[in-house]
């Protein structure tokens, strides 16, 4: 309770650092903000982070702004504090090259050229090092929810196979591309300042600032790092009280505080669709190759086994769909070539089941048409989901959720145990 009772001092002095003549603005910007765990967060720290929230979500850098700000600003310098020190326990940590690869992405995101970040910051008063101590804190907390919690969790066939079955179930329902911002309620207590800062963040959408800025600044859910993207979901995939938000809301709108049991929510619905079911996406289309021997309808079966016997050995060394266009050439068949790309639900059966397990660039075991015998080359793919690919998917998803849950959990412990002492 310490935090959300004495910021109001905090955004004094730093709302006080913009008018402050340049000497005792220095000497105030060197104070300590704040204590978590024998670790001090600094007001320069609050003042560099406010900085960046303000350049990256678009907002005037006023003083109401800044005021407006800092309790949300505070709150998260406390919470990535607390994950630092919780990453370094465990042994995890962003290395040099994942923050080079962080920086990487976020030139190519705004359009710059290689290692021009520093320039471009610079030019909007953002301070460089705190934008990496963000990053660092950002990419250590995934690396704790993906190497050591995601790693606990098993999940079953049994699982895979409901989740699977209720993803078919839901085809032709709605499916919307949504986004959020989360805010955890640990504390009974708190809950009242919590929606007061969700409330200030929806006037700050409201009045024109970056959702996915915010969301990487404040948001408390696994999807912060990617701007509070979701992604496509469907029914069963969020709490109900999310859902239930959702199928009211129409694309563009913004929508919250939802509450749900872990905290509070702002939800941003982008597009919605009908859910194609469980192999969503472009039909799976395949760019294919084939050697070709003619044979009657009434051919013998010996002479069915000489033209698959000759196929098999002719294109048994064909590696490539050139190689097996030339041995169509040189048995100078006229039906042998390129078939071009087709989905694959629309060929024959037969076909369909030798190219399922076919892999690309390989010659298929001789098929019996009506026309003849024939040899398949799969020289591409594209679109499409197979059954192994789309179990993978939800196998993912249900671990992610979990994943998710303990991350959320792990948090709130933290804050529950963390000794923190707000100096101002």
């Amino acid at each position: 309770m310490m935090l959300l009772t004495r910021i109001g001092i905090l955004a004094l002095v730093l709302v006080t650092l913009i008018v402050a003549p340049h000497a005792r603005a220095q000497q105030s910007v060197q104070g300590i903000a704040a204590v978590i765990n024998d670790e001090v967060i600094s007001v320069y720290d609050v003042w560099a982070r406010l900085q960046i929230v303000i350049s990256s979500s678009d907002l005037p850098n006023t003083p109401q702004t800044q005021q407006r700000l800092i309790p949300q600003v505070l709150r998260g310098l406390i919470d990535e504090k607390l994950q630092i020190q919780e990453a370094k326990r465990l042994g995890v940590e962003a290395t040099a090259s994942d923050l080079k690869r962080a920086k990487a992405d976020l030139e190519k995101q705004n359009k710059l050229a290689p290692g021009t970040l520093g320039k471009f910051l610079a030019a909007r008063g953002v301070d460089e090092n705190a934008l990496e101590q963000q990053l660092k804190a950002t990419m250590s907390w995934s690396k704790v929810r993906r190497i050591r919690l995601r790693k606990k969790f098993r999940v079953g066939d049994d699982e895979i196979n409901e989740a699977m079955a209720r993803i078919k179930a839901n085809k032709g329902k709605p499916e919307h591309l949504a986004a959020e911002i989360f805010l955890p309620v640990d504390n009974p207590r708190e809950e009242q300042k919590v929606r007061e800062i969700v409330a200030r963040l929806l006037k700050q959408i409201k009045a024109g600032a970056d959702f996915p800025a915010l969301a990487k600044s404040f948001s408390k859910s696994a999807s912060a790092s990617s701007g509070g993207s979701l992604g496509w979901v469907i029914e069963g995939q969020l709490d109900p009280e999310l859902e239930a938000a959702l199928n009211k809301m129409e694309p563009g709108q913004i929508a919250g505080p939802v509450r749900t049991l872990s905290g509070f929510h702002i939800l941003l619905l982008r597009k919605r669709r009908q859910s194609a079911g469980l192999l969503a996406g472009e039909p799976l289309k395949v760019n294919l190759q084939q050697t070709f021997l003619p044979l009657t309808r009434i051919a013998t079966n010996v002479a069915v086994a000489e033209a698959s016997r000759r196929l098999t050995e002719t294109t048994k060394d064909a590696k490539s769909c050139a190689d097996l266009d030339r041995i169509g050439k040189d048995l100078g068949t006229t039906m042998s070539g390129s078939l071009g790309t087709l989905e694959i639900t629309k060929l024959p059966a037969r076909f369909q089941q030798v190219l399922a397990k076919l892999p690309d660039l390989t010659p298929s075991p001789p098929v019996r048409t009506e026309q003849g015998m024939v040899v398949l080359m799969v020289c591409s793919r594209s679109g499409g989901t197979s059954e192994a690919m789309a179990r993978d998917r939800v196998k993912n998803m249900l671990l992610n959720k979990r994943a998710d849950k303990a991350a959320q959990r792990l948090m709130r412990d933290l804050r529950r145990d963390a000794l923190v002492d707000i100096r101002l």
